[in-house]
């Protein structure tokens, strides 16, 4: 691939928006907006990481964004419905989410990387570093597009075992509820075991149970710096 992406200037985008300030703060938040004289000042919570920061400054970014050009009025299922009133919390903090991910990573430029291109997770982690976004953004912009029919699962290690941690598809992410009925169907011999282990990218089956029903997938899992295995699973 040529002409790898560039990556989003949110302090530019802040500017034109109005922002005068970001800065990390000591606060229970992972981030706020705040209107101050002259604008606005958005802060995050100090103890987050670079990339989790500048997913928190993309999503304060689109709620500006969504309130200077009235975007949940032409949402609205009606016209006249007084959608922007009555919109839940809920479904706001969806809709920023989604706003910072395609500030962060365009899907104009993954269908351009992605045209022609067999799925790899290592793929999906230069994406990641290319857009200085977190592997989690990059995850889930590849199970928006639709280009690759995956689904991607992270385990975290506890107690000489991994349990599934986070899984994101086309649909968006687990519940922690549904998360419970995921295991690996024979955790000592699993790929993401092995990943771990090896602390290497390593392709092959992955059966799981889900609900207590065997499934399994084309998989390919690789060991995070931080004892978790990100695995991205293929439909068999």
């Amino acid at each position: 691939m040529s002409g790898g992406p560039s990556v989003c200037d949110l302090e530019h985008i802040g500017r034109a928006l109005g922002v005068t300030e970001i800065r990390r703060e000591s606060t229970h938040e992972r981030g706020r907006l705040i209107r101050v004289p002259g604008g606005y000042k958005i802060e995050v919570r100090e103890s987050l990481d670079a990339l989790d920061v500048r997913f928190i400054v993309a999503h304060e970014l689109t709620h500006l964004i969504i309130e200077r050009f009235d975007l949940l009025d032409a949402i609205a299922p009606q016209p006249g419905s007084s959608f922007s009133r009555t919109v839940s919390y809920d479904f706001l903090e969806r809709l920023c989410d989604a706003g910072a991910r395609e500030l962060l990573f365009p899907m104009v430029d993954l269908r351009r990387h992605l045209r022609g291109q067999a799925p790899s997770i290592e793929l999906v982690r230069r994406f990641a570093v290319d857009r200085a976004c977190s592997l989690p953004v990059a995850t889930h912009r590849i199970c928006e597009s639709g280009f690759w029919q995956c689904r991607f699962l992270w385990w975290g290690y506890a107690r000489d075992q991994l349990f599934a941690e986070r899984a994101i598809d086309a649909r968006g992410e687990l519940s922690t509820k549904e998360l419970l009925h995921v295991s690996l169907a024979d955790p000592t011999t699993s790929l993401a075991w092995r990943a771990l282990s090896s602390g290497s990218t390593l392709s092959g089956d992955e059966t799981l149970m889900i609900w207590d029903t065997p499934a399994t997938y084309r998989a390919q899992a690789v060991a995070t710096r931080d004892n978790q295995v990100v695995e991205m699973l293929l439909r068999n």
